[in-house]
C-alpha cells in the first residue's frame, strides 16, 4: 500500500509504493506521477524539487517524452499527413528515409539536440545534398516535433539550424503566356480551368487548387473558404471570387458541368485532376508554345504582382494569397523589369531627376 507524505499546496507530493518513492506534481493543471526509483527519501525529494524548478522556468518535459523515439514521432507525422490528405506525403517519406538512416528510429528524441542537428547538416553537405534538400528534411523533422508540442507531450523543441537557399525563382506568367498556355492543344480545357483559377488567386496548385471541393464554395456569399489546416501555413482563408467577373464565371461554369465533389475535374470521368497528370500537360503545353521553364508556382508571384500594382493593401493581399508573414510575401512581391521601366517613364514624363536636381533647360 502506498505511503504518502503531505506537503504544502503547489509543492507536489512524495509517496511510497513498497520501498520505492514516487513523486506527484502539476503543470498547467495536469497531474504527473512518476517513480524516482529511489528508496532514499532525500534523493526522491531532490528529484521532485528538480521537476518543480523546471516547471517554474518553463523547461519541464513530461516523463513520457523521455522515452519517446524518433521512429514514434515520425510515424505520428505520417499519420497526420494521411489523415489530412496532404499531397506531399511521397516527398515527405523521402526526407524521412534520410532522417531515419542518420539518427535511427530507436533514437530517443531527447538525444536530438542542436549540436547533433548541426552535425547532420554537415554530413548531408558532405554527401553533396543541396541546401534546399537539407532544409526540407529539417522542416519535416521540425514538424514532427511540433506535432508533439501541440499534443502537450513536449514543452519545447531543440534549436534547428537555419539553412539559406539562394535559388528563389523570380519568374512571372504574363497575360500573354497565360493565354498561350490555355490555347495550346496540349492543355485540355479541364486542366486550363485550374490555370485560370491560379492566375487570379495565386493559390498553390498541388495542395489548394486541385484538392478543392464544392463544400468550400459558398455561392450565396460569393466566397471560397479553406478551413484551418487545409493550407500550407495552417491558417484558414477566404477568397471573394464574385469580385472578379471572369473568376465568378469560371466557378459557375465548373459547377454546371460538375458530376462529383471536386471543383477541378477530368470531364470524361468526373474524377479529381492529379498533380502528375496536370504537370504532364503543363510541360507539353510549354514546349508546344515555346514558353521555356514556366512553372505553376509562378502564378503566385504573378498574383502578388497584380495585387501590388492594383494598390491592394499588403495585409489584405497576404490574406488573399495565403502568406502568413510579410517577409515571405516580400519574396513574392518581386518588381518585374517592365514595372521598373514604367516607373522611370513616369519620372521622365514629369521631368523629375531621381537625384533631386532640377530639370535642365536647353539653351534658347
Amino acid at each position: 500500500m502506498a505511503e504518502a507524505e503531505r506537503r504544502n499546496r503547489g509543492d507536489g507530493n512524495l509517496y511510497r509504493r513498497g520501498r520505492v518513492w514516487w513523486i506527484q506534481y502539476y503543470d498547467h493543471g495536469k497531474r504527473y506521477q512518476e517513480s524516482t526509483r529511489e528508496t532514499d527519501r532525500r534523493r526522491a525529494e531532490k528529484r521532485l524539487e528538480e521537476r518543480l524548478a523546471d516547471i517554474r522556468r518553463g523547461r519541464f518535459t513530461p516523463p513520457i517524452a523521455n522515452s519517446l523515439t524518433l521512429g514514434e514521432i515520425l510515424d505520428d507525422l505520417v499519420t497526420d499527413y494521411e489523415v489530412n490528405g496532404r499531397d506531399s506525403l511521397t516527398r515527405a517519406k523521402g526526407a524521412i528515409r534520410h532522417l531515419e538512416a542518420y539518427f535511427e528510429r530507436s533514437t530517443k528524441i531527447r538525444a536530438i539536440t542542436g549540436p547533433r542537428l548541426n552535425k547532420y547538416v554537415r554530413e548531408r553537405k558532405d554527401e553533396k545534398a543541396s541546401n534546399s534538400t537539407i532544409r526540407y528534411e529539417l522542416a519535416i523533422l521540425r514538424r514532427a516535433f511540433r506535432l508533439q508540442l501541440k499534443a502537450g507531450i513536449l514543452q519545447q523543441i531543440p534549436p534547428f539550424p537555419t539553412i539559406k537557399v539562394q535559388n528563389a525563382r523570380q519568374g512571372f506568367i504574363s497575360l500573354g503566356d497565360h493565354r498561350a498556355l490555355l490555347n495550346s492543344e496540349r492543355m485540355p480545357d479541364d486542366f486550363g480551368a485550374a490555370c485560370r483559377f491560379a492566375y487570379w488567386t495565386g493559390w498553390r496548385l498541388r495542395s489548394e487548387i486541385l484538392p478543392l471541393t464544392w463544400s468550400r464554395v459558398d455561392f450565396d456569399a460569393g466566397v471560397i473558404r479553406l478551413e484551418p489546416g487545409e493550407t500550407k501555413n495552417e491558417d484558414g482563408r477566404t477568397f471573394p471570387f464574385d469580385s472578379i467577373p471572369e473568376l465568378a464565371e469560371l466557378i459557375k461554369g465548373q459547377r454546371a458541368r460538375a458530376t462529383g465533389r471536386y471543383v477541378f475535374f477530368r470531364e470524361k470521368t468526373g474524377r479529381r485532376i492529379t498533380y502528375r497528370s496536370f504537370m504532364e500537360a503543363w510541360r507539353a503545353a510549354c514546349k508546344d508554345k515555346h514558353l521555356g521553364d514556366l512553372r505553376p508556382h509562378d502564378y503566385r508571384r504573378t498574383a502578388v504582382r497584380n495585387l501590388e500594382r492594383a494598390g491592394v493593401p499588403r495585409q489584405v493581399a497576404m490574406k488573399l494569397v495565403g502568406h502568413k508573414t510579410e517577409s515571405i510575401y516580400r519574396r513574392y512581391a518581386i518588381v518585374a523589369e517592365g514595372d521598373l521601366r514604367e516607373g522611370l517613364a513616369k519620372v521622365a514624363r514629369v521631368g523629375v531627376d531621381p537625384t533631386g536636381a532640377p530639370p535642365s533647360r536647353s539653351p534658347a
